[in-house]
């Protein structure tokens, strides 16, 4: 008998080797769905399709292909064919297809029934294999079509030493609503190019070995699937340090299952020391972990991640999510830990409409998000949801937005609590966009964009009488900056509290297409409560020579308020101010596009991105052949994930705006 090649877990990325050995195929014929040496529901094929039943010869390889009775005791049809395996069956190979589905259990003793050998457990085809026998197969389990299934928590090893996911996936516990399964008996891999997925039940612990550049996808089914070695942390999680592959999270949705939310949390404390989280949080971390910092992983609908014990920071790659997925804090009710989670790594431009959710909705569980990395993302989650767990997204690099419609109910991301601001923008980064955001945004060195993609409003309130307070804080060099295109289109910003910037620069440019006529006015900000002796410098950038504009700070009664007690109570107004700009003289154009520079710019195509090369770089907006813009990056190098096309590459310059043609 040839002994099966099986690759190990470091190499395993192509191909499975079996035995060639006697086949003999699971018919069932007799009805009594017994697996053991003494009984003859197997068939033999002497030629053409012609089986003879036959007894289990060990050595042999098991072929399950569609045979076999599928009755119940009654005779009626079921769509499972269920056996019972008895005594130790040495078996060459176990070979699974078609799209019918098999449940083998051990008979008496699921440590003496149990399935031994040199060979590999192969499923292809749509159907499930449910074994709940001991798998000593020292070739493991190649799955390329439908899924083996460990049915319970308490089930034997189901998948042998290692298991590759080349198109299938492997069920644990699926439908275990009680009982724990703390998986480390075989490691996983997802070779380069597959997809690959875990069906976990309510309480799943994942401590095997990972490995691969495929796309893995965890169905979670409930509060209690994660990575982890204990559930008290603190302890090293080295089980995905092979893994090199993008990582999906949904939802089991077994009606058996009752849990309270469907989330795969992490209990992983990997450090890396050199790592800052962003502005003062890098010191009260419990541990940062990088497990993920060059994964991509993505929210599926109604699944989330959740964390163990402990301030913890969680580097991502690159976050992405559809709708309905979310970030959540701690995996238990709790006010103590902060969670932190830290994206971007990977320099990627990312649209998500992830959203900052507490699964309890007990107003605890608080979540931070950090921006790090060169990329843009955009967050387009509309937050109605009544618990306020966010503490704040911090822009640490590159850019990030908010895009949801001002007239919305709810507001983006979530109503941050316990925090300074709701978004908070740090030196050589960029924030901003269009939308509501309660809770304010400090702006601390670096610069606030008003508007996405164009022109835009942004409003530091609730549509609903939100009363915490949400101011604009400008300082350490900070800018804010507007785009005026006419009297009907141009940014805004509106707070319910104070403006405040500190002698900072507001910054005021041509809208790429614009049309300004003499007496034009533009309130570009309403702030609804007067910052005493604040002070700001307004630059105006991109307007022809022949059109200026003029300031004016303009006082009004935005409310009023009680000072006082008892008798001495007194009603006063509260006054609020506004910015308006005048237009003096006309000007139309589309930005001001600069010949001489569009002469040093050099765009090119490299590794499915685009690269700008020659002159510094402000912006790059990168619009498809439908006018839809696609990206938006501050890098000279705009990863474009191999969309083919033709683009339009928008490029803001410091002496103007220069745009090209490329070809992916």
């Amino acid at each position: 008998m040839r002994k099966n090649t099986f690759l190990s877990v470091a190499l395993l990325a192509a191909s499975v080797s079996i035995v060639n050995a006697q086949e003999l195929i699971w018919q069932n014929s007799y009805g009594t769905g017994v697996w053991g040496v003494s009984s003859s529901e197997w068939g033999k094929d002497y030629g053409g399709g012609f089986l003879l039943p036959n007894g289990w010869d060990n050595g042999s390889t098991a072929i399950f292909n569609g045979g076999g009775h599928f009755k119940d005791a009654d005779g009626n049809d079921v769509n499972t064919e269920t056996i019972k395996l008895t005594g130790e069956m040495e078996v060459a190979d176990i070979k699974v297809s078609g799209d019918k589905n098999y449940s083998i259990s051990y008979q008496a003793e699921k440590t003496t029934d149990k399935i031994v050998g040199e060979g590999t457990l192969l499923k292809e085809g749509s159907g499930n294999f449910i074994l709940n026998v001991l798998n000593e197969l020292k070739g493991g389990t190649v799955v390329r079509g439908g899924c083996v299934i460990m049915e319970k928590a308490d089930s034997p090893n189901a998948f042998g030493r290692k298991v590759s996911l080349e198109g299938g996936g492997i069920g644990m516990a699926i439908s275990d609503n009680k009982n724990t399964l703390k998986f480390s008996a075989a490691s996983i891999v997802v070779p380069d190019k597959s997809t690959g997925a875990i069906t976990a039940g309510r309480y799943v612990y994942l401590l095997n070995e990972f490995g691969g550049k495929g796309q893995l996808t965890i169905y979670s089914g409930g509060e209690r699937v994660g990575f982890t070695e204990d559930f008290a942390g603190k302890t090293n999680m080295a089980g995905l340090t092979g893994f090199e592959g993008e990582l999906l999270v949904g939802a089991n949705n077994n009606e058996a299952l009752s849990p309270g939310y469907k989330a795969v949390f992490l209990n992983t404390t990997k450090k890396f020391d050199d790592f800052v989280a962003a502005g003062n949080f890098s010191g009260d971390l419990y541990g940062v972990d990088s497990t993920f910092v060059y994964t991509k992983v993505t929210l599926l609908e109604g699944a989330g991640f959740t964390s163990g014990s402990g301030n913890r920071c969680y580097a991502i790659g690159e976050l992405n999510a559809e709708e309905g997925g979310w970030l959540g804090g701690y995996v238990k009710n709790s006010t103590s830990p902060d969670i932190t989670y830290a994206v971007g790594y990977s320099n990627t431009d990312v649209t998500t409409p992830v959203a900052i959710f507490d699964p309890g909705k007990k107003s605890y569980n608080w979540v931070r998000l950090i921006k790090t990395g060169t990329g843009t993302y955009t967050f387009t989650h509309v937050n109605e949801s009544p618990a306020a767990v966010f503490k704040g997204l911090f822009v640490n690099s590159g850019r990030a937005y908010i895009n949801i419609p001002v007239t919305e109910t709810g507001v983006a991301l979530d109503r941050v609590t316990k925090a300074p601001a709701a978004m908070t923008i740090y030196a050589n980064a960029v924030g901003g966009g269009n939308g509501r955001l309660v809770g304010g945004i400090a702006v601390e060195g670096g610069k606030l964009e008003v508007g996405y993609m164009g022109i835009g409003e942004l409003v530091l309130a609730d549509i609903n009488g939100e009363t915490q307070k949400s101011p604009l804080t400008v300082k350490d060099g900070g800018i804010v900056e507007f785009e005026l295109a006419s009297a009907t289109s141009y940014d805004k910003l509106t707070t319910n509290n104070v403006a405040t910037f500190n002698g900072n620069k507001i910054i005021v440019k041509a809208a790429e297409s614009f049309d300004i006529k003499n007496g034009d006015t533009f309130t570009i900000l309403d702030a609804a409560v007067v910052s005493a002796g604040d002070t700001y410098e307004i630059e105006y950038q991109g307007f022809p020579a022949g059109l200026t504009f003029t300031a004016e700070r303009q006082e009004y009664q935005s409310g009023t308020k009680i000072e006082g007690e008892g008798e001495e109570a007194t009603e006063v107004p509260v006054m609020g101010y506004k910015i308006i700009l005048t237009a003096n003289g006309s000007g139309t154009g589309t930005g001001i596009e600069v010949a001489e520079t569009a002469e040093e710019v050099v765009v090119y195509a490299q590794d499915g991105s685009i690269v700008v090369n020659g002159v510094d770089v402000e912006n790059v907006v990168v619009v498809n052949n439908q006018g839809i813009p696609v990206a938006n990056s501050n890098s000279t190098v705009v990863p474009m994930n191999a969309m083919e096309g033709l683009y339009i590459v928008k490029i803001k310059t410091s002496k103007g705006i220069v745009v090209k043609k490329i070809v992916l």
